[in-house]
């Protein structure tokens, strides 16, 4: 990723990269500048910094101007020769700076030797079609050897092809850089851009400047971040329109695509034609006119709701007016003021809340200042009493004390004073420009609502001195916590507001310190890539527990003072921690050694006889090693092509683990002696997986089968040795050894048919853990293809030609049998009929039965029950005869649910409504008399989503046919109360 970074500077960012020689960037500061005024990043780079990272360099280099390259060579005193080619030029500053002798390869026998020699290595992933030339760099100190192609490069990337006027690729990272006439291709992708960037491992890329039609829709955009199949675009056009050119699209600032079906959009507008028709996911942001930005959606709390904001500035602060229509709450008006400078961030929200809640000021925003208040109602005895005022005021501010290249300083703040602890505001789960969290839990999730003020139980206040210098983190600060205790004042309140705060936790002081760095990296002048990754870090803390309690009575109390600070302990707490790491990895090993080292003290004041056992267990100095192994098989081993046929996967993740604490323990039945410590961890845990996926067996396309294998186990081995008595022992826990766990999976599958068998076992036990076996059969039947068929050959025009598409009827076959507990087969069987109506119109009805004991259809286990066998063939059969009603109600299968639905495709867009019907019981309460103890539950519910993407579009709406049961039902309550 270093390449990538040191790219993205260059040709995006041109951020300064390497440590920067002052009174050269004055000297050159003239020339030494791109178009828009920032500092070239080639033109920082000295000799010294250039070999403290080759790569890098070579990299810049390559993708710099050649008008810059001249300024380089004048600056740093290379020679220039009238006959120079920019080959030539850059090949001589490599040279100078860096001692990497430029390979340049032409012809175009030797450019295929080239590829079959180094790209090939690759794994065969890259195949090098074409280029006019070939430069190579093999750089020994990092182990590194880049490829440069110029000139019509052609490259093959697993199934893309990539053309382009200059191509990098990178064999040790297995990174593809290209740009200049940059075009990707695949089967289902187009992506033409700017610049473009490709790891072979990981098939995670970067296109700029471009676009590309991917599935069914097309995007372009000034950033394009893609991984496998998943998009992410900034400033982007997005259309799912299928016509040319495109009849609606999305105007969007950011977009997030991924194969999943699933997508998140960001202040976007939905345009049919040039004309915004309304705001996805309803979401309006007005550039033009007023410049109110609205928002609106719905939620069971809240009901369907509108938010409304205007943002302008008034002698430097930044306010935003707000004013919000709730369906249940009412109406919310307000402004958010905030004050930014170099040193401060503050917020302060001044909302009055109009309706069925009494809410003012309040503010949720972090580094913000909140005033609140309420007024609640109490009632006693079912007649409305006076209004009790309550109040609360937050405080969460961050400043910025000092910011400088090695040292940062600032100051976190939290206060919160409050009346009652549960002061929440009726508009808590306030929305921004976009709730997109709550979008798609609506979408995808249950039916709750996430808009609840849930009652606080605690509040922190604290203050923190945070500083930052040199790596070292310090935190210097107080934290001061409350408790929720009921007041006992208050008899009856329906707003919750009797319950008030009370002192849970002083922490006074808090310390802490820490520092993480790696010895010996990349950049290192001494013991470079030895990379022993290593952190240091302290902490301390005087700590005081304060007694909880049921209830108080808070007005009126004189020893209130004294029961509100009683105390459960008093500690002070001393840590100090270190370790050390190192990871060596190659294609198929990781091998992951880690020592460490930590020291704990506590304190009690004033201890009572269990404070005083606690301080000895949590007092100790501690030695441990962890030793992490992992072996798995890397796709270059895989030849090539063979994905296509089959993948497999090997893992083998192992790890010992050994600590020893060395600390006073009481020896049993000794009062008087004492062990020096005690071991507490030594233990060996072990998984070894083994599968793969087998693509087209036997020639049949879409008829695969994944296999895998796993056996997982451990042993605890935990030593004891006493220093006085000279006693050593060892205590092996056999908990995890003797639950050793073997197992295995394979699926079968062809389109939506499949069966899959998964077995488990205690490898030292008698029984398996897992047995059952699980199959669905998808049986398609053509009616409208058989039918157009038939009037073929009998020299007639087909039926099912112009308008009906097709029409066909299917069934769904599935079964589970589970040989451990055979109770818990199962079984269902679908019937349903489908056409299509000029492309556009899908109509189908389906039936769905099932059999909760399907164990009666094997005679073994119905004798073992004592039930008579039932074939299951004619049960199925028997379930639809409806000449004889007792052969159907005796029949296994039992009715389940009825559907109708239609859909609709508009292009790019899908609507779809469903009716449903099953049969229900009621429930015992009113099942009497002359109502009958069964119905049919009846539901109705429509969608509005995108065609490729099911998880957006507005949220499905449902509706409650069923009436007559809900007035029965609050009938009966009603009688009963």
């Amino acid at each position: 990723m270093r390449i990538l970074i040191l790219l993205l500077s260059t040709l995006i960012f041109n951020v300064y990269l390497y440590p920067q020689n002052n009174n050269n960037q004055n000297t050159n500061q003239n020339n030494n500048t791109n178009e828009n005024g920032n500092p070239n990043a080639l033109m920082l780079i000295n000799k010294f910094d250039a070999m403290k990272n080759p790569v890098s360099f070579i990299n810049i280099v390559n993708f710099t101007p050649y008008n810059l390259l001249l300024e380089y060579a004048r600056v740093n005193g290379i020679e220039i020769y009238p006959y120079d080619s920019e080959a030539d030029l850059r090949a001589r500053i490599i040279k100078r700076q860096v001692n990497v002798k430029v390979e340049r390869v032409k012809g175009e026998a030797e450019i295929k030797d080239v590829a079959r020699s180094t790209i090939g290595r690759g794994g065969g992933r890259v195949q090098l079609k074409s280029a006019d030339y070939v430069e190579r760099y093999t750089i020994k100190e990092a182990d590194e050897e880049i490829i440069f192609l110029y000139g019509n490069v052609t490259l093959e990337l697993y199934n893309n092809t990539l053309s382009a006027d200059r191509v990098v690729y990178s064999l040790k990272t297995g990174e593809v850089f290209a740009e200049g006439n940059l075009r990707v291709q695949s089967s289902d992708n187009d992506l033409k851009g700017e610049w473009f960037m490709l790891n072979r491992e990981s098939k995670k890329g970067v296109l700029f400047g471009g676009g590309t039609k991917f599935q069914s829709y097309r995007i372009e955009g000034d950033i394009i971040k893609f991984n496998n199949e998943n998009f992410f675009a900034d400033n982007s056009r997005v259309s799912f329109s299928r016509l040319t050119p495109v009849a609606h699209d999305f105007l969007a600032s950011k977009v997030y695509l991924w194969d999943t079906k699933k997508f998140m959009v960001f202040n976007s507008v939905y345009r049919v034609g040039r004309q915004p028709v309304f705001y996805f996911p309803l979401f309006l942001q007005n550039y033009m006119g007023t410049g109110i930005i609205s928002t609106f959606g719905t939620s069971l709390r809240e009901g369907v709701y509108m938010q409304n904001s205007k943002t302008f500035d008034i002698y430097g602060m930044q306010h935003r007016l707000r004013f919000d229509a709730y369906q249940k709450l009412g109406f919310l008006l307000g402004d958010e003021i905030r004050y930014t400078s170099q040193y401060h961030d503050l917020s302060l929200d001044a909302m009055f809340a109009m309706g069925r809640q009494y809410y003012l000021l309040d503010s949720y925003i972090s580094s913000s200042v909140g005033f609140g208040t309420r007024y609640v109602n109490y009632f006693s005895g079912g007649k409305a009493g006076k209004f009790v005022p309550r109040f609360k005021f937050e405080y969460d501010h961050t400043i910025q004390l000092y910011n400088g290249e090695n040292i940062n300083s600032y100051v976190t703040g939290r206060l919160n004073l409050n009346s009652d602890l549960y002061f929440k505001s009726d508009y808590y789960n306030k929305r921004g420009a976009l709730d997109i969290v709550s979008f798609f839990t609506s979408l995808t999730g249950k039916l709750d609502d996430i808009g609840n003020s849930y009652p606080e139980s605690s509040l922190e206040n604290s203050i923190y001195l945070n500083n930052t210098i040199y790596g070292v983190n310090l935190k210097v600060g107080a934290q001061w916590d409350l408790a929720a205790v009921r007041n006992l004042s208050v008899e009856h309140n329906t707003n919750f507001d009797y319950y008030m705060p009370k002192p849970s936790k002083l922490t006074l002081p808090s310390l802490e310190a820490s520092y993480s760095s790696v010895w010996g990296d990349e950049t290192s002048y001494y013991f470079q890539n030895l990379n022993i990754n290593y952190s240091l870090g302290g902490t301390y803390a005087h700590t005081i527990n304060y007694k909880t309690s049921e209830g108080i009575y808070f007005y009126n109390n004189p020893q209130l003072d004294d029961k509100l600070k009683e105390k459960v302990a008093e500690r002070d707490n001393l840590t100090l921690y270190g370790n050390l790491s190192r990871s060596f990895t190659n294609e198929f090993i990781r091998f992951t050694p880690t020592a460490k080292a930590d020291y704990s003290y506590q304190k009690s004041i004033n201890p009572k006889p269990e404070d005083l056992i606690y301080d000895r267990n949590s007092t100790y100095f501690g030695l441990g090693t962890t030793l992490s192994f992992s072996m798995f098989l890397p796709n270059s081993v895989v030849p090539y092509q063979w994905d296509n046929y089959f993948t497999p996967t090997i893992t083998w993740d192992s790890s010992y683990n050994l600590g020893y604490r060395f600390k006073e323990n009481t020896v049993e039945g000794n009062t008087n002696a004492s062990s020096s410590g005690e071991f507490n961890a030594h233990d060996i845990n072990t998984r070894l997986s083994i599968g793969g996926t087998g693509y087209s067996l036997f020639y049949i396309p879409n008829l695969n089968l994944d296999l895998s294998g796993y056996i997982r186990t451990g042993l605890d081995m935990k030593p004891y040795y006493d220093w006085e008595r000279k006693m050593y022992k060892i205590t092996i826990s056999t908990n995890k050894l003797l639950n050793t766990e073997v197992g295995g999976s394979t699926r079968l599958y062809y389109d939506q048919s499949s069966i899959t068998y998964n077995v488990g076992k205690n490898l030292l036990g008698t029984n398996l853990t897992a047995n059952n076996i699980k199959g669905i059969l998808h049986i398609p039947i053509p009616i409208g293809k058989i039918t157009d068929w038939i009037l073929l050959r009998n020299g007639k025009r087909p039926f099912f030609d112009d308008y009906i598409n097709s029409f066909e009827i299917f069934f769904d076959i599935s079964y589970s049998h589970d040989f451990i507990n055979y109770k818990y087969n199962t079984a269902s069987f679908i019937f349903g009929i489908e056409f299509e109506l000029l492309e556009q119109w899908r109509f189908r009805f389906a039936t769905t039965s099932e059999n909760n004991r399907a164990y009666r259809y094997i005679k073994s286990y119905a004798q073992k029950e004592n039930e008579t066998w039932v074939n299951p063939f004619w049960d199925i059969i028997n379930s639809f005869n409806f000449n004889d009603s007792k052969k159907r109600t005796d029949s296994l299968f039992k009715l389940s649910s009825i559907e109708m639905s239609i859909w609709h495709d508009l292009d790019g867009w899908e609507f779809l409504a469903t009716f449903s019907i099953r049969p229900s019981t009621l429930p015992s309460d009113i099942a009497s008399g002359s109502v009958k103890g069964s119905y049919w539950s009846k539901e109705f519910w429509i969608e509005f989503t995108l065609t490729d993407f099911p998880s957006g579009g507005l949220p499905r709406r449902e509706y409650d046919l069923n009436k007559t049961i809900t007035d029965l039902q609050e009938k009966q309550a009603t009688t009963i109360n």
